[in-house]
C-alpha cells in the first residue's frame, strides 16, 4: 500500500527535533513568524527540518528531507497583536518522523508534501536500552565533575525507540550526527551508535579525571589538545 502524503508548513532550523521531545525557539525572521502564527491560529502541525550549515557560517539553500512532525505545545504570547509585532516564542513538541517528498512553495513560507516514516525496532532492543541507560548514567556522573551546578535527575523511557530519541535530543553533538540518528529507521542501530559514543566519551572523561588527580591540574571540558593526545594524534 503506497504511503499517503499531505502538504504541511515546513520550518527550517539549525536544529534537529526528535519525536517525544521538546524544542524551544524564538521566531525572529518574518517567514517563520508567519508560519507559526498560522499554525497557532489554525491549530495546524508543522514539519521541522534541519537547514544544514556550511563552511564560514553560510547556510545551505536546500534543507534536509527527513524531519519531524511537530505541534505547538506552548506560546510565549497570547495576544494576537503581539504575534504581528514581536518575535514569536514557542515550544514545539515532536510527534513523528517525516520525509519531504516534494517542496511545494516558498512564499509566504516554505511548504511541502510529506510522508510519515515508520520505525523498525530490531532484535534485543530492550537489552540495548538497558545498556545505553547505564552508560548514560555513568556519562552524567563523569561530566558532573566539570560543572559547578547540580545536574537534574534524568530517567530514560522504558520504550527503546522513545529512549533512543531522548538520548539523541539531550546529548551535545554535531547536528550532522543528530540528523543521521533521526534518519535511521532502526531503533537497534541508533541505540548501538549511542552506546558506542557514550562508552568512548566515558573512557575519555575517566582518563581526564585520572590526569587531573595525577598532575594536580583541573582540565576544562572539553580540552581538544588533551583529546588529541589521548587519541595518539599529532
Amino acid at each position: 500500500m503506497p504511503a499517503v502524503s499531505q502538504e504541511i508548513p515546513l520550518l527550517t532550523l539549525p536544529a534537529v527535533l526528535f519525536p517525544g521531545t521538546f524544542l524551544p525557539m524564538q521566531a525572529i525572521e518574518e517567514p517563520h513568524r508567519a508560519l507559526l502564527r498560522d499554525c497557532v491560529r489554525e491549530e495546524r502541525q508543522v514539519g521541522v527540518v534541519l537547514m544544514p550549515g556550511e563552511e564560514r557560517g553560510q547556510r545551505s539553500a536546500i534543507p534536509c528531507t527527513t524531519g519531524c512532525l511537530a505541534s505547538v505545545a506552548l506560546v510565549a504570547h497570547n495576544d494576537e497583536d503581539e504575534f504581528d509585532e514581536e518575535p514569536l516564542g514557542v515550544v514545539l513538541y515532536g510527534e513523528q518522523r517525516i520525509r519531504v517528498v516534494h517542496f511545494v512553495q516558498q512564499d509566504p513560507y516554505l511548504t511541502g508534501r510529506v510522508e510519515m516514516l515508520e520505525e523498525y525496532g530490531g532484535a534485543n532492543t530492550g537489552k540495548r536500552t538497558e545498556r545505553v541507560a547505564l552508560l548514560f548514567k555513568k556519562y552524567l556522573d563523569l561530566i558532573q565533575h566539570y560543572t559547578p551546578s547540580e545536574l537534574l535527575e534524568f530517567t530514560l523511557p522504558h520504550d527503546p525507540t522513545a529512549a533512543s530519541f531522548m538520548i539523541a535530543s539531550v546529548l551535545s553533538l554535531p547536528l550532522q550526527v543528530k540528523q543521521r540518528w533521526l534518519e535511521s529507521s532502526s531503533t537497534r542501530d541508533r541505540l548501538e551508535e549511542q552506546a558506542a559514543y557514550l562508552q568512548a566519551e566515558s573512557e575519555r572523561h575517566e582518563l581526564l579525571l585520572l590526569l587531573s588527580r595525577t598532575l594536580g591540574h583541573r582540565y576544562s571540558l572539553p580540552d581538544p589538545h588533551i583529546y588529541l593526545a589521548l587519541n595518539g594524534r599529532n
